[in-house]
């Protein structure tokens, strides 16, 4: 599990292992997700994905859950 605060120009990327699945929830605020805007209360789930990226952060905070495979 990890958490981050991004506002402005922050960034972070996060590589994913092959067959994990990363979930993740945006509590406030709003960012960009792998391209995708997201804001409060959405969230995402990625399969098949080698890197989480986040960025463009409008006082976001985030939790990440990496996962093990489903089967």
């Amino acid at each position: 599990m990890y958490a981050g605060l991004f506002d402005g120009t922050e960034r972070a990327s996060l590589a994913v292992a092959k067959g994990r699945l990363i979930y993740m929830h945006v509590v406030r605020g709003s960012l960009s997700v792998n391209g995708h805007a997201l804001k409060a209360g959405d969230a995402a789930k990625l399969i098949d994905e080698s890197e989480l990226s986040l960025g463009q952060g409008n006082h976001a905070e985030v939790i990440v859950f990496e996962l093990p495979p489903m089967h």
